[in-house]
């Protein structure tokens, strides 16, 4: 006799969500300064997601939807995530003192940029699948949270680039054209190359890796912070 386990769909959402605001939560406790970090970063991440609303489906209004499953279009909408949300993320950091005041309040700022994204993009639509299409598994949704928290991670190392960007310009060019690159990759493989969602997951993981390693490097060397307000190494960051 065998016997299957049956995962409910919507512990999908509990993968997507937990691990990144229960690092917050560990870091931040009670300090009031981080949660408004942490705020602060889901408010910028829905700000560049307003603005580029308009600019992501003029190019549909002018040709037609078919144009949106187009290589053109994949790295518009690339160039436009990049842009916008590096660009959002370089004027909070810059204008809101309290996000630097020490890397844990950076961390704390990339985790709220990724976890409202998080909620928005994926929670949502996972609720949304849930109640009108039951015949969707936990095993339909897991690449989807498994993804999300990719991406946290993505943001906060982002996060930190951006934060570089206050001592050199260039690490905000770096920090959209990375955005851009990491997204435009990732689409054009899924939709163009290969229709396998786990592998496609492999190379994202990957890309992720490489940036926050190689951000880890530029944040040694280049931080505004100062060294006796850092956090005694960068592991919040990477996983374990």
């Amino acid at each position: 006799m065998t016997f299957e386990i049956q995962i409910p769909s919507w512990v999908a959402i509990l993968i997507a969500l937990i691990p990144a605001f229960a690092i917050f939560v560990y870091i931040a406790k009670a300090k009031g300064s981080m949660w408004l970090a942490f705020i602060l970063g889901g408010v910028g991440w829905f700000i560049a997601l307003i603005l580029r609303i308009l600019p992501l489906q003029l190019p549909l209004l002018i040709y037609n939807q078919d144009f949106a499953s187009s290589l053109i279009y994949f790295g518009y909408a690339s160039l436009l995530a990049g842009i916008f949300e590096e660009g959002i993320r370089y004027i909070c950091i810059k204008k809101v003192s309290l996000t630097r005041e020490d890397n844990k309040h950076i961390l704390s700022f990339g985790l709220g940029w990724g976890f409202l994204e998080a909620v928005i993009i994926y929670a949502l639509n996972v609720l949304a699948i849930i109640f009108l299409m039951s015949e969707y598994t936990f095993i339909d949704l897991l690449p989807g949270a498994i993804e999300r928290n990719i991406a946290i991670l993505l943001h906060v190392a982002l996060s930190f680039l951006v934060l570089c960007a206050l001592n050199m310009k260039r690490f905000l060019i770096l920090a959209i054209g990375t955005h851009t690159s990491v997204n435009m990759i990732t689409v054009s493989i899924y939709h163009m190359l290969i229709k396998e969602v786990w592998f496609v997951e492999g190379i994202l993981f990957f890309m992720t890796i490489a940036v926050t390693l190689f951000t880890y490097l530029i944040v040694k060397r280049y931080s505004p912070i100062k060294s006796n307000h850092k956090i005694k190494n960068f592991s919040y960051i990477l996983p374990k």
